[in-house]
C-alpha cells in the first residue's frame, strides 16, 4: 500500500484558498449591506442639509427649493486661501407662496482645531437672515462659543463683507470676536464672507 506524503506546500495552498474564499464571502456581505443602507444614509444626509438651510432662516416661513448646481458652486465658491475656505452647497429658499426668499449656503473654513462649517442665509435684498454652526471641533469654553446665539446673532442684518472689530462694540458694521478665540471668529467670518461672494455672483 502506497503511503501518500503530505507536503507543506499543499497545506499552504489549501489554507490560502480557504482564506480567499472567506474574504470573498465577507466582501459580498459588506457590499450587500452597503447597497441596502446607502439610500437611508443618503436620505439622512439630505435631511440634515435641509435642516441646516432652515436654521439659517430661523423664524421665517420658508422651505428649501432647487439646489444650486455643483458646477456653479465650484466656480464661485472657492476663496483660494490658505484656510481652504469654500462654499460646498447652496439652495434657493422659497416663501410659503413659492416666491423666492433668498439663498442659503453651507461654507467651511479652517478654525483652531480643524474645519468649521456654517450655514448662512441671505435674503433677496442681500441681507443675512441668520447663520448656524453645522459642525466644529473648537476648544470648549473658548472657540466652541461660536455656537452661542449672542455670537451668531451679530451676523444678522449685515449686507456686505464683514470685518472683526478691533475693540468690542467698535462698529455696528463689524462683529466682536469671541473672547480668547480670534482664530475661530476669523474662520466663521471668512466662511460667511465667502457666501456673500457666491451670492453676489448669482445676482
Amino acid at each position: 500500500m502506497t503511503r501518500k506524503i503530505k507536503r507543506k506546500g499543499d497545506s499552504l495552498i489549501r489554507d490560502a484558498l480557504i482564506l480567499c474564499g472567506i474574504t470573498a464571502v465577507i466582501g459580498l456581505i459588506l457590499g450587500a449591506t452597503f447597497k441596502m443602507t446607502k439610500p437611508s444614509i443618503d436620505n439622512g444626509a439630505l435631511e440634515a442639509k435641509k435642516e441646516s438651510y432652515l436654521r439659517s432662516f430661523k423664524g421665517y416661513d420658508v422651505k428649501p427649493g432647487e439646489e444650486l448646481a455643483k458646477e456653479m458652486i465650484a466656480k464661485f465658491g472657492e476663496a483660494k486661501d490658505e484656510y481652504n475656505t469654500h462654499v460646498s452647497d447652496g439652495t434657493k429658499m422659497l416663501n410659503a407662496d413659492g416666491s423666492e426668499a433668498g439663498y442659503s449656503f453651507i461654507a467651511t473654513s479652517k478654525g483652531y482645531n480643524g474645519d468649521i462649517t456654517v450655514s448662512v442665509g441671505i435674503n433677496t435684498e442681500g441681507v443675512i437672515t441668520g447663520i448656524d454652526i453645522v459642525s466644529m471641533n473648537e476648544t470648549a469654553g473658548l472657540g466652541a462659543n461660536c455656537t452661542d446665539e449672542e455670537f451668531k446673532n451679530q451676523f444678522i442684518g449685515k449686507s456686505e463683507a464683514i470685518v472683526i472689530n478691533k475693540k468690542p462694540g467698535e462698529s455696528d458694521a463689524g462683529i466682536d470676536a469671541i473672547s480668547g478665540a480670534t482664530v475661530t471668529t476669523s474662520a466663521v467670518t471668512r466662511a460667511v464672507n465667502q457666501c456673500f461672494s457666491v451670492y453676489s455672483s448669482l445676482k
